[in-house]
């Protein structure tokens, strides 16, 4: 009478599973208890309950879970004490229980003690995301001409100086533009940056037809060497996050370590198969990106956004596919006109500012907005001056309104 709509499941070997309909269609996680009475409690507080009946029927819950194609979340609340059989049941599906971790849970967090964790180069953002970039998901969005391939090849060239490999996987640039862009950077980023250097400068060939740019550029090769050593460049086409993957695990299989990667940029990424909508593509690739996470491996993801928020703050919505980078990202930054936030905002929520003034100006005032910190505080501001001719950003403090 309480609850119409739970229902017993008589499988083949007789035994019932209680209100199992409840399965069908959800995405929220479902508890799993071993008793009705348990169930029942749980569905008081209007979350998902099933009944096995005993832990003994795991094996046929498991079961009839895969005949109906059914992959919901578990969540396992059993009696605290297992028979070795029980035991052995479960450790089937479930290798690690949570009072197993806790036996051991100090060493864990010794080893990750161990594990220093790898500085950006700019001081607010390592002590906005808790010290530095550890494995996990780093997902930036900004909108156009704010910099957001060129600010990860500047993170990236600051790990690589500290001995991090970084795996550069790049769809719109070739392994010449990247250098040049890090060259005229670490230039203009040195005392010596005087003279006025360009990415078209390098790849044009016009330092040759110029003293001071040419001795300009043969100045700062030799800083490069550093950075060149630990930065690998990949660049195809085809290359679907299956092929990124592969070429993770080979390397950490070679090599026992786990290198730091950045894909520029999540849209670009090809599909595994042409049957897939935009968003299933976007999911795959997510879901590929926490397999490495679960290997230890930093991954920098660049994502577009949708058109509709050029003219208002960044949010989370924000991003394309924003469903699945909003859950699996472990942490979310927009890179942003800092005048966004300083403007007024007219009748229909919008922004009024001049855009084209603002991708048009030789130094940008940016903000670094923390959309989304998992291990952290979200909500900070950071700001930043963005050079595009230097390729240079130089972090300037928080912000605060």
């Amino acid at each position: 009478i309480l609850f119409p709509h739970v229902l017993f499941l008589r499988g083949e070997n007789r035994f019932q599973f209680f209100n199992y309909s409840a399965l069908n269609g959800t995405s929220e996680p479902v508890f799993i208890t071993e008793g009705e009475f348990d169930a029942l409690s749980i569905l008081q507080e209007k979350k998902i309950a099933v009944a096995l009946g005993g832990v003994a029927n795991a094996d046929s819950f498991m079961d009839q879970l895969k005949r109906d194609g059914l992959r919901p979340t578990l969540v396992l609340t059993l009696e605290a004490v297992l028979t070795p059989e029980e035991e052995n049941v479960w450790k089937q599906y479930f290798p690690c229980r949570m009072d197993q971790l806790s036996a051991g849970f100090d060493n864990i967090i010794r080893e990750t003690m161990a594990k220093p964790r790898i500085q950006t180069g700019f001081d607010c953002l390592d002590q906005a995301i808790g010290g530095g970039v550890r494995e996990g998901i780093y997902v930036l969005g900004g909108a156009p001409s704010t910099g957001k391939t060129t600010f990860c090849l500047q993170v990236a060239s600051s790990l690589a100086k500290q001995g991090q490999d970084v795996f550069l996987f790049s769809y719109e640039m070739t392994a010449a533009e990247i250098q040049a862009k890090n060259i005229v950077r670490e230039y203009c980023s040195s005392p010596k940056g005087r003279v006025q250097l360009t990415t078209n400068d390098v790849l044009r060939g016009e330092i040759f037809k110029d003293q001071a740019k040419e001795q300009a550029y043969r100045c700062t090769i030799p800083q490069m060497k550093g950075i060149n050593e630990h930065l690998f460049f990949y660049s195809d086409d085809n290359m679907t996050i299956k092929v990124i993957k592969d070429k993770v695990q080979q390397y950490i299989n070679t090599f026992h370590r786990t290198p730091v990667i950045v894909i520029d940029y999540l849209q670009m990424v090809p599909p595994i198969s042409e049957r897939l909508t935009d968003k299933q593509n976007i999911d795959s690739i997510m879901l590929s990106l926490r397999q490495l996470k679960n290997m230890g491996v930093p991954c920098f993801v660049i994502s577009s956004l949708s058109r509709v928020s050029y003219d208002s703050p960044i949010g989370l919505s924000s991003f394309k596919e924003s469903g699945s980078i909003e859950f699996s990202a472990d942490v979310a930054l927009a890179l942003d006109f800092k005048t966004m936030y300083t403007s007024q905002v007219n009748a229909k929520g919008k922004v009024e500012i001049d855009l084209n003034h603002e991708r048009s100006v030789p130094v940008r005032s940016l903000l670094l907005t923390v959309l989304k910190n998992r291990l952290g505080q979200a909500g900070t501001q950071i700001s930043f001056d963005f050079t595009p001719a230097g390729n240079l950003f130089q972090e300037r403090g928080l912000f605060t309104r």
